[in-house]
């Protein structure tokens, strides 16, 4: 166990202080793998060059781990609910009043149902076509070819997520795609402080932009070309630099240790250097190790945004070098899409704004380091061409 420092009863204080130094100061003192308590839990903390053991063996699980976060979610869920409970019979008021509040509650626009709905009309011909296809598949007596899609695995493990009906099966994927667009959002917003920080990238992506834009053959003829542009999806696959600086960004703002996505033993362990891990310890990986190593070049711990032009490095490769989509069997399977819609906004942005500033530049490190989801309290003013 790393020591804690006098007055503090875990590593909290200090990481949080300063992620980068406390995660690099650990591994310089202990080495590959060591282990601290942090956020109410011990870890042992693995580093490089034993990283992908973790992500690609069996001997560990996410899902494992997240069960114990999800129980704590549900006493506080169970507690909220009856606190609520207490402060509805606790507090006076008409039971009038209460009945005209049910009735008005129901007649409001409920959106999410509107979108539950949409799902639930486009799945239903795609789920009877392939029970179709599967019982001739059963009568012909050979074995049926399944989608390898997240509706499949849905309805084949309905019983395990006690699933009852279709409904359930689309707000599942509905949950789905909330969390997707959420965390795109947050990344897609990051890229925009990170324009603000290193103005002159935009016009480096402006001008590449430009010139793939210029011998790209127009998809609608109707548009002016000194108004808009077609913006096709090939057009964005060869913007190299683009590519480079969102991954870069990635890179650079990504936690020194990952504890949110956090792996349990499900087994005793031995790492190729010895090590054991026994069953049911809490492992995090140190993403710096792997983000600042010898494969990401000169200047690890500096923002360069064209570090992987001219690179077989692009934004969806993910190696323990590159770890914000994960590693090994749970790699992110959507981020092609995500990096695809990051690449469009980006794109956008430079062309519609020559520049971005921060409404506080004495607040940049901490925009740039904001961790996935939280606030970042600085605004940014844009400036239209």
């Amino acid at each position: 166990m790393v020591p804690l420092r006098p007055g503090d009863s875990s590593h909290d204080n200090e990481y949080n202080e300063d992620p980068e130094a406390f995660a690099k100061r650990c591994e310089e003192e202990y080495g590959s793998m060591f282990n601290i308590h942090l956020f109410g839990s011990p870890y042992t903390v693995v580093s490089e060059p034993y990283i992908r053991e973790v992500c690609t063996s069996g001997a560990f699980s996410h899902l494992e781990a997240f069960d114990e976060s999800s129980q704590v979610i549900e006493v506080f869920m169970t507690a909220t609910m009856e606190f609520g409970q207490l402060i509805d019979i606790n507090t006076p008021h008409s039971k009038w009043h209460t009945l005209a509040l049910r009735f008005h509650h129901k007649s409001l626009y409920n959106p999410l149902r509107k979108h539950l709905q949409v799902l639930i009309d486009a799945s239903m011909p795609v789920i009877l076509e392939r029970r179709r296809l599967e019982a001739l598949a059963s009568e012909a007596g050979v074995e049926w070819e399944r989608p390898n899609d997240i509706l499949q695995h849905l309805l084949d493990d309905a019983d395990k997520y006690e699933f009852v009906d279709l409904e359930d099966v689309c707000a599942h994927i509905l949950i789905l795609i909330i969390i997707s667009v959420h965390t795109t959002a947050d990344a897609a917003n990051s890229m925009l402080y990170y324009m603000a920080a290193f103005p002159h990238s935009m016009d480096k992506l402006f001008e590449e932009q430009q010139q793939i834009l210029n011998d790209i053959q127009p998809i609608n003829d109707h548009l002016d070309p000194a108004h808009d542009r077609d913006l096709p999806v090939a057009a964005v696959k060869k913007m190299v630099h683009l590519d480079s600086f969102i991954r870069e960004m990635f890179r650079f703002r990504i936690e020194p240790l990952s504890v949110t996505v956090n792996q349990r033993a499900l087994k005793d362990y031995i790492f190729s250097n010895g090590v054991k891990i026994p069953k049911g310890a809490k492992v995090i990986i140190n993403t710096r190790s792997g983000h600042t190593g010898p494969e990401v070049g000169e200047d690890a711990t500096e923002f360069r945004p064209w570090r992987f032009v001219d690179k077989p490095k692009a934004a969806v490769k993910v190696g323990p070098d590159f770890l914000p989509f994960g590693l090994g069997r749970h790699a992110c399977p959507g981020r092609f899409m995500a990096i695809m819609e990051i690449k469009i906004i980006g794109a956008l942005i430079v062309t519609k704004f020559f520049k971005i500033e921060m409404q506080d530049p004495s607040k940049t490190k901490m925009a740039l380091h904001a961790r996935l989801g939280e606030p970042i309290p600085n605004g940014l003013k844009l400036f239209i061409r």
